[in-house]
């Protein structure tokens, strides 16, 4: 069967249904090729049109707060992710943002680091940044 231009998976299914307490809801799928799946814009955008205009699709990710980071660090730039993630011996693409804990505007004149946030594309990852 094809959905949105791609094959579904022949045994895709959700193993769990959540629904959180500001209205979202979380769906775990049973398999790699199930997410993949429906990672495709083509086939999140069926599978969403069902469930209303307001509907997003996210991948998880996991969290890292990484310590003691220079504060020239720019956590909007593509190319700052790129070069920590070598620098980490992280695989391409396995961060996907990074955040200050404390806003920039609240850091203290001539604080050279600070606290950020760092999303991991996965579990892995996220435990070799540690």
């Amino acid at each position: 069967m094809k959905t949105g231009g791609i094959d579904v998976p022949q045994d895709a299914s959700f193993t769990s249904v959540r629904k959180l307490h500001h209205g979202g809801v979380i769906f775990e799928v049973d398999s790699v090729d199930t997410k993949v799946w429906l990672s495709c814009q083509s086939a999140s955008q069926a599978f969403s049109e069902n469930f209303g205009e307001e509907t997003m699709i996210k991948d998880r990710t996991f969290q890292v707060i990484a310590e003691y980071v220079l504060t020239t660090f720019n956590p909007d730039s593509a190319t700052s992710l790129t070069e920590t993630e070598k620098s980490s011996k992280l695989r391409p693409g396995a961060l996907t943002k990074a955040k200050w804990i404390k806003p920039l505007a609240r850091h203290n004149p001539g604080q050279c680091s600070a606290f950020c946030t760092l999303s991991c594309k996965d579990r892995e990852s996220a435990n070799q940044a540690i």
